[in-house]
């Protein structure tokens, strides 16, 4: 068993390091030793936020480091062994007498102080209305503007009034190191809301909306990934009940069936004050009455964004479509009680759990005996001097079978 005591006598956690480093993530500044507690995750459309605790002796040992860390500058990484599992800008230090505590958010942080400084879809010589646009491809095209091309603005008033030039994240020094990390898989999914204003949103509240119409995304370490939601990113060998650490329950979800989508696009202009003679929203259509279960029937309203015109019929069934994937039959979950982990070893690795991952899960000490592939949602990795847990949420992603 390894020995988790630091030189200061205090028990300490042992597999995972942590330092700081400039913003970029590509200079080091420091290293963190002796810390009391880690925790770190990676989420399915969403940003994550670590956790770094270090008390008693070793805080006053590094009382120098700690007071002089600089949330917004310096970047949080930590390192799972030899592997780089989590970085990002800090966001706060909070010191105690007898501790202090960090809290980082992974590098999606920095699309969450990018704004959207341009119409879009940009000028590319088409029609501002046109609908015809890939959604991955747009979210190529939105981040290498917003993320490397400045903007001007005024500020001041009257004859004090200046013009001034801001840059963007990739060409200040040193840059952000977010653009050349990012990785887009194309997908044929057609956009349902295709204009946005300019300073309307952030980049991040942007992507956040098109993760509700067939959008998805996650950051593994340095790296965003921008995929279709109705597709896997890989595949993880098969999970049995002997990875977790807990009895695997097997749920015959009801309440996530449907055999009929209809996703319902207006725009905000038009939902405040509706009168007779509005038009009506457009509906994107998918699936039909099943023969054993009926017609149960789901509606999704996108209404996040402004548009000049409604979207295409197809743009919207093609949304409407992907809403169906996975739910006939009943969905089956496997799911794990909160206090139960997934024990990683040889052959599953830190970084093959990535959210947007398909993971074959096998169960066959239950009632129900079982087989099927599951969707990885988010990871949450905690560890202590008494361990580390690795706690996961799948999802359903395909059909079931039985298995012997």
């Amino acid at each position: 068993m390894v020995d988790a005591t630091s030189v200061y006598g205090e028990q300490c956690v042992q597999g995972h390091t942590a330092m700081i480093y400039d913003r970029g993530g590509s200079k080091r500044w420091r290293q963190l030793i002796d810390m009391s507690s880690v925790r770190y995750g990676r989420t399915r459309d969403a940003f994550t936020d670590s956790e770094i605790v270090i008390s008693g002796r070793a805080c006053e040992a590094q009382a120098s480091v700690l007071t002089a860390i600089q949330p917004r500058r310096h970047e949080l990484v930590i390192w799972r062994g030899n592997e780089r599992v989590y970085e990002g800008p800090i966001l706060r230090v909070q010191t105690y007498r007898d501790r202090a505590v960090i809290q980082a958010r992974d590098v999606g942080e920095y699309l969450r102080g990018t704004v959207l400084s341009r119409p879009y879809p940009w000028d590319t010589g088409e029609p501002v209305s046109d609908k015809s646009a890939l959604m991955t491809e747009r979210v190529r095209t939105i981040l290498g503007i917003e993320l490397n091309q400045p903007y001007d603005m005024i500020t001041g008033t009257g004859s004090a009034a200046t013009e001034v030039t801001v840059p963007r994240w990739e060409n200040i020094d040193p840059p952000a190191n977010v653009l050349p990390h990012i990785e887009v898989r194309r997908s044929e999914t057609l956009l349902t809301r295709s204009d946005t204003l300019p300073f309307e949103m952030t980049l991040a509240e942007h992507l956040e909306n098109l993760a509700d119409g067939g959008l998805d995304f996650t950051t593994v370490g340095r790296k965003i990934v921008f995929w279709d939601s109705a597709t896997t990113i890989g595949t993880t060998r098969t999970i049995t009940d002997a990875d977790f650490d807990g009895d695997p329950q097997i749920t015959l979800e009801g309440t996530d069936h449907f055999d009929i989508s209809h996703v319902s696009a207006q725009r905000e202009e038009q939902e405040e004050e509706p009168v007779p003679g509005d038009p009506v929203p457009s509906v994107g259509n998918a699936g039909a009455e099943d023969p054993y279960y009926g017609v149960w029937t789901h509606l999704v309203s996108l209404s996040s964004e402004n548009g000049s015109e409604d979207p295409t019929q197809d743009a919207l069934n093609s949304q409407a479509q992907r809403d169906l994937v996975g739910r006939t039959p009943v969905p089956v979950d496997i799911r794990v009680p909160d206090n139960s982990t997934l024990r990683l070893g040889p052959t599953l690795g830190i970084n093959e759990l990535v959210p947007g991952t398909t993971v074959p899960v096998r169960a066959t000490m239950n009632l129900r005996n079982i087989q099927q592939d599951q969707r990885l949602d988010s990871i949450t990795v905690t560890e202590t001097a008494e361990g580390e847990k690795v706690a996961v949420t799948l999802t359903s992603w395909g059909q079931t079978w039985a298995v012997a």
